[in-house]
C-alpha cells in the first residue's frame, strides 16, 4: 500500500509519506529551520488534547486525532530545509491512521494528514477547484490537473477528460492499465475498454482532497456539479468545446453526480452555455 498524505494546508509543519504499509514507511516533516517536532498518529480524527509528557503536553489543543495517540519523536534541529525524515516500520494496525505534526518550540498543529488507503490501478478524481473554459487549450486542462494532483501528494501523471476539434480521450489517454478507482479505492472501471462502455459501476464523486467538488454555477444544465467535457462517455471528442478550451463560444459538460440521469451522462450532460468567467465547472483528472 503506498502512503501519500493528503489535504494539507499552510501550517507551522507539514509532512508526506511515502512507503510501504505495512513495511517501511518515510515521513518528510517539513516546517522551520532548527525547530523540534513530535510526529503523533491517531485512529480516525476527532477531539483529544496534547499528551504528555512534553513541553506542550499541559496545553489543551485539538489535535483532530481520536485516541490513542502514538507518539514519534521528538526529532531535533530540521535541517537548513525545514527538514526532518523518519522511516518507522509500520504495522498493519498504523495503515488506517492519521497523523498530524507538533512544533514543539511553538506548540502549533499541523492539519492532520490522511493516509490515503490501497488502491490498484488508476486514480480517478474530480477537481477541488473550478475553472471557465479557458484552459489555453486541453494541455491547460491537462497542467490544472496535475497542479492538484501534485499539491495533494497524490503521485503519479495526471489528465483532463477533455475533447475538441483536435484531439479527446481516445487519441490523448493512456489505454493500457486499470481498473480505474476513486481516492477512497471505489472502482468506477475494470479497463479501458469498460471506462468507455457508456456507462460507470460508481459516480466519479471524490476530489484530489477525498470531498466534493464546489458548487458549479447553477446556470450549467440546471445543476451544480458540472463539469466540463467537450468529450462523451465512450472517449471521443464532442462539440462545444469553447473554441478548443480557448473561452470563445460555448461548452458541453458532464454531471458529477449521475444516479438521477442516464449513466452516459457523467461525460456529457448537456451543451451550450458561455465560457466566461461566470461560468465555472470542475474537471475530471485521469491517472496515466
Amino acid at each position: 500500500m503506498i502512503l501519500t498524505a493528503l489535504a494539507l494546508s499552510a501550517a507551522a509543519a507539514t509532512v508526506t509519506v511515502g512507503g510501504d504499509c505495512p513495511g517501511l514507511a518515510t515521513f518528510t516533516i517539513t516546517g522551520t529551520p532548527g525547530a523540534q517536532y513530535l510526529l503523533l498518529a491517531g485512529r480516525g480524527v476527532g477531539s483529544t488534547v496534547i499528551p504528555g509528557p512534553g513541553s506542550c503536553s499541559d496545553l489543551d489543543l485539538d489535535l483532530g486525532l481520536s485516541t490513542p495517540i502514538r507518539r514519534f519523536g521528538p526529532f531535533r534541529d530540521a535541517d537548513f530545509d525545514g527538514e526532518v525524515v523518519l522511516r518507522p516500520s509500520l504495522p498493519d494496525s498504523a495503515c488506517d491512521s492519521t497523523f498530524a505534526v507538533l512544533d514543539l518550540s511553538a506548540c502549533e498543529v499541523s492539519p492532520p494528514a490522511t493516509l490515503a488507503p490501497e488502491r490498484e490501478g488508476r486514480l480517478v478524481f474530480l477537481s477541488s477547484e473550478l475553472f471557465d473554459g479557458d484552459f489555453g487549450g486541453a494541455l491547460g486542462a491537462d497542467l490544472e490537473c496535475q497542479r492538484l494532483a501534485d499539491a495533494a501528494g497524490l503521485g503519479g501523471t495526471y489528465m483532463a477528460w477533455l475533447g475538441d476539434s483536435t484531439t479527446s480521450p481516445n487519441l490523448r489517454f493512456s489505454r493500457d492499465g486499470g481498473p480505474f478507482v476513486l481516492l477512497d479505492g471505489t472502482e468506477i472501471a475494470t479497463d479501458w475498454a469498460d471506462l468507455t462502455d457508456g456507462t460507470l459501476a460508481s459516480p466519479i464523486t471524490q476530489t484530489e482532497l477525498g470531498g466534493a467538488m464546489p458548487a458549479s454555477y447553477p446556470g450549467i444544465c440546471g445543476f451544480d456539479d458540472a463539469v466540463w467535457s467537450g468529450a462523451d462517455a465512450y472517449g471521443d471528442a464532442y462539440d462545444n468545446n469553447c473554441g478548443n478550451w480557448t473561452g470563445s463560444g460555448s461548452g458541453s459538460w458532464g454531471k458529477a453526480v449521475f444516479y438521477d440521469f442516464a449513466a452516459w451522462s457523467w461525460a456529457n450532460t448537456c451543451t451550450g452555455g458561455a465560457c466566461d468567467a461566470l461560468w465555472q465547472a470542475g474537471l475530471y483528472c485521469f491517472e496515466q
